[in-house]
């Protein structure tokens, strides 16, 4: 009966598990959505400040850097046919400003001008890669092997 009186969405049954944990689960319309992780709300894509990039081969990584300081990386192991971008970060004080998009937009050019084909094990890099499915999509690393079925 407190319960209800007081606006606790507990049941009035005495449970006295915290109220977090008997409201129903969020439904998917309710669910962050993906694409929109990481940046404030109302942030557009790109940016207008400019991202100077750098491959910095001797880390396995692009450098993005704005004003000379080191903004942003996007790491990266390379094989002779492909790279595979295994992480992407977005150092304190440059959040939130598309650096991290620019500079992999700018790498994946780069990887291009190679003759070489994108593996993005990076969520960010692949999340880009699929919004930017007509520009970059066809750089994405296909398998060649194929399965024999029915041989013994």
């Amino acid at each position: 009966m407190l319960a209800a009186a007081t606006g606790d969405r507990r049941p009035a049954t005495g449970d006295r598990r915290p109220a977090s944990s008997v409201l129903p689960p969020p439904v998917p319309s309710q669910w962050p959505d993906p694409a929109r992780m990481g940046r404030p709300p109302g942030r557009r894509e790109g940016t207008t400040m400019q991202v100077e990039m750098t491959d910095a081969s001797e880390r396995h990584r692009y450098e993005g850097r704005v004003g000379g300081e080191l903004a942003a990386i996007a790491e990266y192991l390379k094989t002779a046919e492909l790279v595979v971008f295994t992480h992407t970060e977005v150092y304190p004080g440059h959040e939130g400003k598309g650096i991290a998009s620019a500079l992999v937009r700018q790498a994946l050019d780069d990887v291009r001008r190679q003759g070489l084909r994108v593996l993005a094990v990076c969520p960010f890099v692949e999340a880009y890669i699929a919004r930017h499915q007509a520009e970059h999509g066809d750089l994405l690393y296909r398998s060649r092997t194929t399965v024999a079925v029915g041989r013994d």
